[in-house]
Parts: structure tokens; sequence; C-alpha cells
């Protein structure tokens, strides 16, 4: 079960690091017959400086284990994959660096490489993971799109070199020392070292996943280059890129297809990716889009959420004025307002319809139940102030029972009916004294 949820934890952390402040991370997962509620608290939404170009993002998920009935927390760390110049730039920086894991027999694409050494990233994470209580955690997830891909599997390493150099306290050790790694559509950052041993390291990297389509043109590159010549009949590969080929894939490697999955061991893959070549080399950018790979991997694995897991009527969009106007019946998707609001989740008729989360440009957000465009059911509001209500709700109001947490502490707890208290509740201050009663 493990596998399932990092893999659904990393689809969907892959999606949501591209546009944090407007995306949601998801607060259930339906896998068959269990429904496994996730609480997700962001820690950290690191944009790209001058310094330090890459987009990353930390949050640490908490859930029940559906076998164990244990509680489990897991820290993520996602890395967005390419939309800038600077991305592009160290895309294209395709030489091998020698030195950096020269002791575990690997070179690593230059431009990737330097990607995660700035602003003292490998420092920051084992802070975190510090902070974080590494005793309290259940594991330490990698993953990203595309070129978040490539630098998730560059800080895996980093992560081995650090266990291998035993100056880590016991339980980051233990953290690091069955790390995950899930990636989607990631190209390939390493090459073996032909005078080196890299035994020990690729065994630690083929424990990691890379999910690829197999009409994805990106998780071919930069060392299958092969496979152009069978894409564009007359491309011949010159001479001096022969060094190119090099570089292979070292994770196991998940090919997804509209209807099942295929999984092949590092060696396997390589060959498979050099030898196959997609249909469409230009017009198949479609196939490399991180909401393809994450409808894919929800449906292979037969999961839901409020975002994946729907079918192909998944869709994004903006300037939705609260009607149903030109949205149809499309079953999940993602819609901006123009004063800035953005919906994530199920749609019937134009509206809101099903469970959804709604985010204001405030900082505020609803997570929950929706019927008819109103929230409905469960749910559960953030307000600006980091206060919060937990219960139920009728047509946009508090409406049954219901927890209000204040900004000073205090906790109420009690029946709700048009937005108000009404009848027996309780009223805790944060001081511990109660007050019971009817309101």
């Amino acid at each position: 079960m493990d596998e399932q949820i990092f893999s659904l934890l990393a689809a969907s952390a892959s999606y949501w690091i591209y546009e944090p402040t407007e995306r949601s991370l998801p607060f259930f997962l339906q896998l068959g017959p269990v429904n496994l509620q996730i609480s997700c608290r962001v820690r950290a939404i690191l944009e790209p400086t001058r310094e330090d170009i890459t987009q990353k993002g930390t949050f640490v998920a908490s859930y029940e284990d559906p076998t164990t009935h244990e509680q489990r927390k897991v820290f993520v760390l996602s890395f967005r994959g390419s939309r800038t110049a600077a991305d592009w730039a160290a895309n294209a920086a395709v030489v091998p660096d020698k030195q950096k894991f020269k002791e575990q027999g690997l070179w690593v694409q230059a431009g990737w490489a330097s990607l995660v050494h700035v602003d003292a990233l490998v420092e920051k994470f084992l802070a975190a993971l510090q902070e974080e209580d590494p005793s309290s955690l259940h594991a330490v997830l990698l993953c990203g799109h595309s070129l978040g891909g490539a630098l998730a599997q560059v800080t895996a390493m980093l992560a081995y070199q650090e266990v291998l150099r035993g100056r880590l306290g016991s339980d980051v050790a233990r953290l690091l020392s069955r790390l995950r790694c899930f990636t989607l559509a990631a190209p390939q950052p390493f090459a073996v070292d032909p005078q080196g041993d890299a035994g020990k390291a690729l065994e630690w990297m083929s424990h990691a996943v890379n999910y690829v389509n197999n009409q994805d043109w990106v998780p071919r590159l930069p060392g299958s280059v092969e496979f152009l010549e069978k894409a564009a009949p007359g491309c011949k590969i010159d001479m001096d890129l022969e060094f190119l080929k090099l570089f292979r894939t070292v994770t196991t490697t998940i090919f997804l297809t509209s209807r099942a999955s295929e999984t092949l061991t590092p060696a396997e893959a390589s060959q498979r990716l050099a030898e196959s070549a997609p249909l469409k080399l230009l017009g198949g950018l479609a196939e490399h889009e991180v909401r393809s790979y994450c409808e894919q991997i929800f449906t292979t694995f037969g999961a839901t959420s409020h975002l994946f897991g729907h079918g192909a009527s998944s869709w994004t969009s903006s300037g939705y004025d609260g009607g149903s106007k030109g949205m149809g019946t499309s079953r999940c998707g993602a819609y901006k307002s123009k004063e800035g609001s953005c919906y994530e989740g199920q749609w019937k008729d134009g509206l809101p319809e099903g469970l959804g989360v709604l985010k204001w440009p405030n900082g505020s957000y609803f997570q929950g139940e929706w019927r008819a465009g109103k929230r409905n059911g469960q749910g559960l509001l953030i307000y600006p102030d980091g206060s919060s209500f937990t219960g139920e709700w009728k047509d946009d109001q508090r409406n049954g029972s219901g927890v209000r947490k204040y900004p000073d502490g205090s906790l109420f707890k009690g029946e709700w009916k048009e937005d108000q208290k009404t009848g027996l509740g309780l009223l805790t201050w944060p001081d511990g004294s109660t007050v019971h009663g009817e309101w």
C-alpha cells in the first residue's frame, strides 16, 4: 500500500508545485474500497531567485495506514519542471560533471547538478527534517515532473552521499536510508563512470521510480538519443555527440499506457527508450504534460482524489464568473476567477459538485463537499488568520455539528444553524477552562 500512496502523493505534489499558491494538495485518496483521509501541511514554498532558479516546496502529509491503522507522517520535497529561460539553460548544459559523485562511480549532468547545489539546499533539507522531529516521520519522499524529476533524482543521490559520510543523527540516517524518490517524465541525469565502481550507487537509485509515457520523448534525453534516428528518418547523431549515450536510466521505470502499466529494470528501460520512438516527435507535447501523467497514474491504481482519476475530461481554465457558461458537464478540473479565487475539484453542469477545494486571494480556503455550486456536507474552512471551522455545511452556511478554532486558541464544539452557534455546545479557553451550555 505504501508504494501506491507514495506514487499518488508524488503525482499530486508534482502537479501542485507548478502553481503552489493556487493549486491544492489532496485531502483524500480513494483506492478501491479504501478511503484514505489525508492532512497536508505546507512547510515552505521556495520561489526562484537570481541565485537559485528552481522552484520547490515541502509539506508533511499525515494519514492513517489502512492496514495497520498506525498514524503515518511523510515529509515531501517536490521540484517544479521547466518553465523559464533559466530552466532551459540548465537543461542545455548537457556535459557530465565528473567530480560531484566520483566516489559513487557516477557522472551527473552539470546543469542539473548545479541547480541542487545552490543556496545550501542539502543543508536546508536536513535542517527541515530535524525541525519535523525525524523520529515521528514514516518516510521522506522526493518527487517532481520533467526537470523537477531530474532534480529529485540528483537530490536522492546527494542523500546517499550524506548517508555514506556517517555524520547524520541516527533518526535522520534511518529516514534517508529508506528514502523514496518517485518522479514523472524525468530525463536522465546520470552516466556511469567507465573507470569507477557504481554498483552500490546504482542499487540505491534502482529503488527510485520514474513514470514514463511511452509517447513522451523527454525521458529519452539526453542518453537514449538513438530514438531520434528512428523518429526522424535521415537524422544521424554526430560523432561529437556520442558522449550523450553515456547518460542512462538508473531508476526502475514504469511505462504508462491508456490501459495498463509495465515495470522495467533500469537496464530494460534504457533499452526500451533507445529502441522505441514516440509516434509524434513534435506534436506529442501533450503526452508530457504533468496533468496527463497524474491522470494516468491515478487510473493505473484505480484511484481518485478531488482532482484526478475521473477520466480524460479533466481541464484547466480561467475567467470563471460564477456561472456555468462554457463549462458543460466536465467532471473534474480547475478554474480561476477574475478576482483571483481558484477552485479545483469535481463539477456538474458547470458548477462545483462533489469534492473540491476553493482558495481565496486572502489565503483562506475551503475543502470538502459541494452541491449545486455551494458548500454542502462535510468541509474544512481555514480563515485568513489561520483559525478554522470543521463540520457540516448547508447552502454555504455552517449548519449541523462543527468545531470552530479561534485565533486566540479557544475552541467551540457544538451545533450550528444558519451560520450561527445554536443549541448545546462546549467552549474551551486557551487556559483549559470550559463553558458548557446552550447557545
